[in-house]
């Protein structure tokens, strides 16, 4: 019997400092998922819209990547879409963000204010302090009247289309959507052509 109580309290023991390991391990993960995203809002507006039309082996968009502190998903569009510039994206799930070369060149990046197919939300840094919170109508209060407007209806092959503003900036536009309650939920800057 004595011993029976040895072996019961030996695995008490072994079963507590398993769960104490698994207790650290999960503070660790948060530890890491908030250093994700401490970096992420430490990346500045300006070297966002810097890296647009920069290739894939540049400098600028090295240090991106880096900063962002997240291995991507590698994808591209597939060959039978027959479109000769085919788009190449990095998908970073946990920072809420996708990146889009189109001729080799970063064209796009996405930033998620809601969570949608498996991104999570962007936390970082947006033009003028713009967040997720925000509704079509505090974003005309900051920008002004956008250039286009559109959305917020039924398509017959794409079914319901969320309501959208663009505006153009200087050296790139920014495309605004609006989910069906009013508020961000998808901020794309891309490279601006005229």
């Amino acid at each position: 019997m004595k011993r029976l109580k040895e072996i019961l309290t030996h695995y008490e023991k072994y079963d507590k400092k398993r769960y104490d390991s698994k207790l650290i391990e999960d503070a660790r993960n948060k530890n890491t998922q908030q250093r994700k995203r401490d970096l992420v809002i430490m990346i500045k507006w300006q070297q966002l819209v810097d890296v647009l039309g920069k290739s894939e082996n540049s400098s600028e968009f090295y240090t991106l990547k880096n900063e962002i502190g997240e291995n991507p998903e590698i994808s591209e569009d597939l060959i039978e879409y027959d479109d000769p510039d085919r788009t190449k994206y990095y998908e970073f799930f946990q920072t809420g963000m996708l990146i889009g070369f189109r001729k080799k060149y970063l064209n796009h990046i996405q930033f998620f204010c809601k969570e949608k197919d498996n991104y999570s939300i962007y936390y970082g840094k947006l033009l003028n302090g713009i967040d997720f919170q925000y509704t079509e109508k505090m974003v005309i209060e900051l920008l002004g009247k956008p250039l286009k407007v559109g959305g917020n209806e039924q398509s017959p092959f794409l079914g319901y289309v969320n309501r959208w503003i663009l505006y153009h900036m200087t050296h790139y536009s920014l495309h605004f959507e609006f989910n069906k309650n009013g508020t961000l939920c998808l901020i794309t800057l891309t490279v601006l052509i005229r």
